[in-house]
């Protein structure tokens, strides 16, 4: 679907018009639809946005619940309430949404974001045939429909939009990169305690 969207957006705006466009499928409804179109994009828009959050919301918490569990966090980021929401994860993540977001570079944040996120995509998908290729007689509850080929193809196309978003702002890319060496020497460090903590669980 997000294609097809994508395809009718080119198929209608010029691209000259669609690079200088803020709005591009509001400005393409305006083209197809004089009367009501921009109002329709929007609000079909605002509620996808409105699906992404509640995605974001209930993704992020449980990433860092399962960083605490495994013991790179806090161990209280793992704690549920009865009914299993991850409290304490939330809290966290949502307080750390709220400074960035009062911080007035949102537009920036999201940038240096879409390149991290492109990462995790080209890192899952070599880990997966990685892991496939090393170990095949794990056991697969879930099947990769078409593997190698749907994966490689996915993968290669996270590769071409990763290099592209990395040439279209290089800012943002450096700054990711920063980040990521940063995080380096924490986890290093986070792993280190780890394995101290365990090796004294092991000798009690």
């Amino acid at each position: 679907m997000y294609v097809l969207i994508n395809l009718a957006i080119l198929r209608v705006l010029p691209l000259p018009v669609l690079a200088a466009s803020s709005l591009p499928a509001a400005d393409a409804a305006r083209l197809v639809l004089p009367r009501g179109g921009v109002l329709l994009v929007t609000v079909i828009s605002l509620m996808t946005v409105l699906s992404l959050v509640n995605a974001t919301l209930l993704m992020t918490p449980r990433i860092l619940l399962a960083i605490g569990r495994d013991g790179f966090f806090t161990r209280k980021a793992a704690s549920v309430s009865a009914s299993g929401t991850p409290r304490v994860a939330l809290g966290v993540t949502g307080a750390a949404a709220a400074v960035l977001i009062m911080s007035g570079t949102f537009e920036q944040i999201i940038a240096i974001a879409a390149v991290l996120f492109l990462l995790n995509y080209v890192s899952a998908y070599s880990a997966l045939i990685v892991l496939r290729i090393k170990e095949p007689g794990l056991p697969r509850p879930y099947r990769a429909f078409g593997f190698p080929y749907t994966t490689a193809i996915v993968l290669l196309g996270c590769v071409l939009v990763w290099i592209a978003a990395i040439m279209e702002d290089r800012w943002s890319a450096f700054f990711a990169a920063l980040l990521l060496v940063a995080c380096a020497p924490v986890y290093a460090w986070v792993a280190r305690r780890r394995r101290i903590d365990r090796a004294a669980e092991k000798a009690v």
